[in-house]
């Protein structure tokens, strides 16, 4: 069981937000809770990484303090070779995350006796299965969860070309690489001045929508950012979830997010797409709670 060194604590309200670092020296994973006098639920956060991370960072605060505020206990980590973690970003893999995740769920659970929620955005919601797997969470929250890895890291391609068209200034490019090419020879890329590695890449690149199967999940909710409709992959992934027997809710958010694009923080409290996510989530998770303590 990893213990949790407290490094600073800062209250709002009856709610305490504790900063400190889960597991030994040199694996220390960097995190921060949000703690009710009485929590009803435990919520893990496995938030995106690089650009994603940046773009969401604002999001994941606000909506921690909205669930503690709703006597639900929320678990935020920086995955190790991240932020202020320990670790080589070079060493990012989907199992080191899958790893810390567990860990962080593991070393709530000895301050919160509650249900775990499991919260996954973009590539991280292939984590955030995973974990609910390993560890029995019974909620699991996927915000804007690609098709797969291939797609995922497709469209990256694509940025990065974009990318490099403009640094070219009207200049022809030289057959450029693939992103697939640039990390099998170089181990690192940069998509807007952000860094993915090979490792990473590697682990993450035959994930698929399809292959995700929660025997112990309950509730389900599925968050996509903008669009009239959830993607046809999408939607046949919750309609089987749905005849699997989980409880599926869907909520579909006006505004689109350009996700490898982080915003001013100053104006993301703000943005109809973050009152949105947080709105949709925090009554879901208040409305599974509920269900699932209800007797049957």
């Amino acid at each position: 069981m990893s213990r949790f060194d407290r490094a600073a604590v800062r209250t709002d309200g009856d709610v305490r937000e504790e900063a400190g670092w889960l597991g030994p020296p040199g694996r220390r994973v960097f995190g921060v809770r949000h703690l009710p006098p009485e929590p009803r639920a435990a919520l893990v956060v496995c938030s995106p990484v690089g650009g994603e991370g940046d773009s969401n960072y604002r999001r994941e605060v606000l909506l921690s303090r909205a669930l503690a505020r709703r006597d639900i206990a929320v678990q935020r980590t920086h995955w190790r070779g991240t932020g202020n973690s320990d670790g080589d970003p070079a060493q990012l893999t989907f199992e080191s995350m899958v790893d810390d995740g567990c860990r962080a769920v593991e070393s709530l659970a000895t301050s919160v006796d509650a249900q775990t929620i499991l919260l996954g955005t973009r590539l991280s919601g292939f984590v955030a299965a995973e974990v609910t797997t390993r560890v029995g969470g019974r909620a699991l929250s996927l915000w804007q969860p690609p098709v797969d890895g291939t797609a995922y890291f497709r469209e990256l391609g694509r940025m990065l070309r974009v990318n490099k068209m403009a640094q070219a200034a009207g200049h022809a490019l030289d057959a450029p690489r693939s992103l697939h090419d640039e990390l099998e020879t170089d181990g690192v890329t940069e998509v807007g001045g952000y860094q993915i590695h090979r490792a990473y890449h590697r682990s993450m690149l035959d994930r698929r929508l399809a292959d995700v199967t929660l025997p112990d999940v309950t509730d389900v909710q599925v968050v996509q950012f903008g669009g009239g409709s959830l993607p046809g992959h999408l939607q046949d992934r919750v309609d089987e979830w749905g005849a699997a027997g989980h409880r599926v809710t869907t909520s579909l958010l006006s505004e689109r997010e350009t996700w490898w694009f982080a915003p001013d923080d100053s104006a993301e409290d703000q943005r109809p797409v973050t009152v949105e996510a947080l709105a949709a989530t925090v009554d879901w998770c208040a409305t599974a709670i509920t269900e699932r303590s209800a007797p049957r």
